[in-house]
């Protein structure tokens, strides 16, 4: 029995929920989206210096991963400066009020935590407030 599977997509996350199932192998890592399929719109962003945005992008085309188009990116950082963790919150609402987000539009957020070098993702679809009545 070999160690793991590391796949993506949602027939990879079958095929490696079976794989652990029938003892073929002991662990599994999946990722259920197949994200650039599915219509994002944009990319909400807090990196702490503008720096960190061309290392990612660069490391994002080096493997292969779709990131949209470089206007599908959006941060605030030049403008607000690095907040923290209130950063995505803030990006988010800016969005909202300058019209950048309307129902139905989908965002993968990427927050990174610097001290342990880690991103965390958030995927999101805008919906509108039920109408008053």
């Amino acid at each position: 029995m070999s160690q793991g599977i590391c796949s993506s997509g949602m027939m990879a996350l079958k095929n490696a929920y079976l794989q652990v199932a029938i003892g073929e192998k002991r662990t599994a890592v999946t990722v259920a989206s197949e994200l650039a399929s599915r219509g994002l719109k944009r990319f909400p962003a807090h990196y702490s210096s503008e720096r960190m945005k061309t290392i990612l992008l660069d490391e994002l085309e080096r493997r292969g991963i779709w990131a949209g188009r470089p206007e599908m990116w959006f941060s605030n950082l030049t403008r607000v400066g690095n907040i923290g963790s209130a950063s995505i919150f803030v990006i988010l609402d800016e969005m909202m009020t300058e019209g950048m987000i309307e129902p139905g539009d989908t965002l993968l957020c990427m927050v990174p935590e610097s001290g342990r070098f880690a991103v965390s993702f958030m995927h999101l679809t805008a919906v509108s407030a039920p109408e008053a009545g």
